[in-house]
């Protein structure tokens, strides 16, 4: 069986992050996974293992974490044509998905945890949508639409970002209002404290020193999209997460600690609901598709079928309003601390319970609202 991990080139011309999931001895459960999804994943180009261990790392992971999504929600995948990157059939419907990353340019540097938000973070997660936008346009002028085997079928962009240190910070806030031209506006009622929450049209706004225009959805160059796939949890994290439900870690040297905010159903809530936990094995835990956001294009030529994944939130346009079925743990942004060696067990559940305890800090709460686009 092919190993992801088999080196086809130099270590000098590995990617340092291949490196560091090749490499670090608290990783081989990590491994072990993704060889599994390789083993029965199609190649289709012969080149995967090669970019994934060099120039197209997070490219390639994206491509097997959408695989791992689709064969947990009994996706059958159709490998005949080579072009767009999935064909999936569930049941009576038939669909195709193209994948695409925003990714760094050569020397810089991609997502980073600890990377410090913009001050101006209305200003930054616009120029972050923008550049998404950018790769999604480059695989709309391909008209995948036009191919006779796709004709007819609904085509759906599946796009997640690393293109720089603070790519991952942002939620698809901007990306949603970009495509709809809608602005959230979120108050509180004065006499019962209770959340208001309205959208108002917006029709452009200036982004980089450029006045841009919006309601991306209602562009006839957009119809022939179906939907919008976006991901910002779609990370070598998760696949370390999933490796340890999966029971594939070593749980005397390895202990994972899950921190970040996520959906609150609390009708009242005017906030995510914060965690932090340390991740076990489980066969009731974490989902593949859980952090996916489905955007339904309400113009599209063909629309995309509903409830495809097994997780993820979905937005739709009924009525001329916006409505959102989400799922029970939709995360908006997370960090995967990884200890290992000696005691690590005693750590990580040492590490947990001090996070949980940061999660309600005010400096912890500001940066997830603001990156998760509920505070502007």
């Amino acid at each position: 069986m092919t190993s992801a991990f088999d080196l086809t080139v130099p270590r000098e011309s590995c990617n340092s992050r291949f490196l560091l999931l090749n490499d670090h001895v608290a990783h081989e459960g990590t491994r072990r996974l993704i060889d599994e999804l390789l083993s029965a994943f199609c190649d289709k180009d012969g080149e995967f293992v090669k970019r994934f261990q060099t120039t197209e790392f997070e490219a390639r992971l994206w491509e097997l974490y959408l695989y791992a999504c689709f064969r947990e929600a009994g996706i059958t995948i159709d490998s005949t044509h080579n072009r767009p990157d999935f064909a999936g059939n569930k049941g009576d419907e038939a669909f195709f998905i193209e994948a695409v990353t925003t990714n760094p340019p050569p020397g810089e540097d991609g997502p980073s945890p600890d990377a410090e938000m913009p001050a101006d973070v209305r200003g930054g997660g616009d120029i972050n949508m923008l550049r998404l936008m950018r790769a999604v346009r480059k695989k709309v002028a391909k008209n995948y639409q036009d191919l006779p085997w796709v004709a007819g079928k609904p085509v759906g962009i599946a796009l997640a970002p690393f293109h720089g240190p603070t790519a991952l910070h942002y939620s698809d806030s901007e990306l949603q209002q970009y495509v709809w031209g809608f602005e959230p506006v979120e108050t509180r009622d004065k006499l019962s404290g209770e959340p208001i929450r309205r959208l108002e049209p917006v029709t452009q706004r200036e982004v980089d020193g450029k006045v841009v225009g919006y309601g991306w959805f209602k562009n006839p160059e957009s119809f022939h999209v179906s939907a919008l796939i976006y991901s910002v949890t779609a990370t070598v994290a998760k696949f370390h997460r999933m490796a340890m439900q999966l029971g594939y870690c070593d749980q005397d040297t390895v202990s994972l600690v899950h921190v970040g905010a996520a959906y609150d159903p609390d009708p009242s809530a005017f906030e995510p609901r914060y965690f932090a936990y340390v991740v076990r094995p489980t066969t009731d835990g974490e989902l593949w598709a859980d952090g996916l956001a489905i955007i339904h294009n309400p113009h599209a030529t063909v629309p995309f079928p509903e409830r495809v994944f097994r997780s993820g939130m979905e937005t739709r346009l009924r009525d001329g309003r916006l409505v959102n079925s989400i799922p029970p743990f939709h995360p908006y942004s997370s960090t995967t601390h990884c200890l290992s060696g000696d005691g690590a067990p005693r750590k990580g559940n040492e590490l947990a319970a001090l996070m949980q305890d940061k999660v309600r800090s005010e400096e912890f709460r500001r940066r997830v609202l603001e990156s998760a686009g509920l505070m502007r």
